[in-house]
């Protein structure tokens, strides 16, 4: 079996890794503003963004969503509001998130998609009853876990069938992955995180995020976070996808929330608002 670094260099040659894109300058001048000792007026914040359209409309959709717009009555509908509503210290740590997923995640599958922002979303407002847990690094974990997917989509032309077939057996991910392709999504995603410099606590959660025995994890918010990605995945699953709700799932629901101690009432409520049914109220 190979080691991690071994992996890794297999999957540089195999994804050609010079050719995943780097950041925009937008991006770049973003994060690096957002970074500083002392946080920024929220004019400069305003300003940069305004000068990419894509990135303004990505800003605003991202303030809209329940998972920041919960207290609000009215839609977010400009920049300024949207900064105000994510908040300048939460869109330090979103900024990769939300070039992700104007660039990548709107290109992918529709499963693979929907998968990444309903778990984010899940991930975000599950990490309220979870200590230490900021609901932005929720947010992020369950945004990037799969991001090793929409490399693999884009080499191998089959992939897509080998992604449904994982939704039904999360344990068995690398297996699977590995026996077609010799990479994984993991590795792939790994990747990803190192070039935007996504930093070590990104590339763990997105390397174990299918790991069966948790209590392996020895860093504690590390071990909470990959826990709270495979519970809200498997709700997910279960909700939007019950054909794929397989035992496996099923066993990953419960085994993720034996480390996280959710109450089952706050997680079909956390569903029920952020997944209404058609007619619900």
């Amino acid at each position: 079996m190979l080691t991690i670094k071994e992996q890794i260099e297999h999957a540089k040659t195999l994804f050609e890794i010079d050719k995943i894109p780097a950041l925009p300058k937008e991006i770049l001048k973003l994060n690096e503003l957002l970074s500083g000792l002392q946080l920024p007026e929220t004019n400069e914040i305003v300003k940069l963004i305004s000068q990419n359209m894509n990135l303004t409309a990505e800003v605003i959709k991202t303030a809209n969503y329940p998972l920041f717009s919960k207290h609000r009555a009215a839609d977010v509908t400009s920049i300024r509001d949207a900064v105000d509503v994510i908040g300048v210290k939460s869109l330090k740590s979103l900024v990769m998130g939300i070039y992700y997923s104007m660039e990548y995640l709107g290109r992918a599958r529709t499963e693979i998609n929907q998968l990444s922002l309903n778990t984010a979303s899940l991930c975000g407002f599950l990490s309220e009853r979870v200590m230490h847990i900021r609901s932005d690094q929720a947010y992020l974990g369950g945004l990037f876990y799969n991001s090793g997917c929409i490399i693999l989509a884009t080499k191998f032309k089959d992939y897509d069938e080998v992604f449904m077939e994982c939704l039904a057996a999360p344990y068995h991910t690398k297996q699977i992955e590995n026996e077609r392709y010799t990479s994984s999504r993991n590795v792939a995603g790994l990747l990803l995180a190192k070039k935007w410099q996504l930093g070590k606590s990104m590339g763990h959660i997105i390397y174990q995020a299918h790991k069966k025995h948790l209590p392996e994890i020895e860093d504690d918010s590390i071990r909470t976070l990959v826990a709270l990605v495979q519970l809200s995945e498997a709700c997910i699953i279960e909700h939007e996808m019950p054909e794929y709700f397989t035992e496996e799932v099923a066993l990953m629901r419960e085994n993720a929330n034996q480390e996280l101690m959710i109450a089952e009432e706050d997680i079909r409520e956390a569903i029920d608002y952020l997944f209404p049914q058609p007619g619900s109220f």
